[in-house]
């Protein structure tokens, strides 16, 4: 059993550190122009003991924190200057 809490300790740890190195990246970033914050997604790792005692958590992946209409309305945006541009070069 102590094997097991060592090992999930470890892995508690070692994925923490991926998430303090993404809050690490937002705070750095706070001020730079553009820049869309971002989360670390953890999930539990599923033990397959008698008791139940799961291993730890994984990280599933990282995702940006942007907003999906303001997205929408740069990308719009982007492609109004696109045709504004092409049309002026026309004229």
């Amino acid at each position: 059993m102590g094997d097991l809490a060592l090992s999930i300790a470890a892995s508690v740890s070692t994925r923490s550190r991926r998430r303090w190195d993404t809050i690490s990246e937002n705070l750095t970033n706070a001020n730079t122009s553009g820049y869309i914050s971002e989360s670390a997604e953890l999930t539990a790792e599923l033990g397959g003991d008698l008791f139940g005692v799961g291993d730890g958590v994984r990280v599933v992946g990282v995702r940006q924190n942007g907003d999906a209409l303001l997205t929408t309305n740069a990308q719009q945006s982007q492609g109004i200057l696109a045709q504004s541009t092409a049309l002026q070069q026309i004229l």
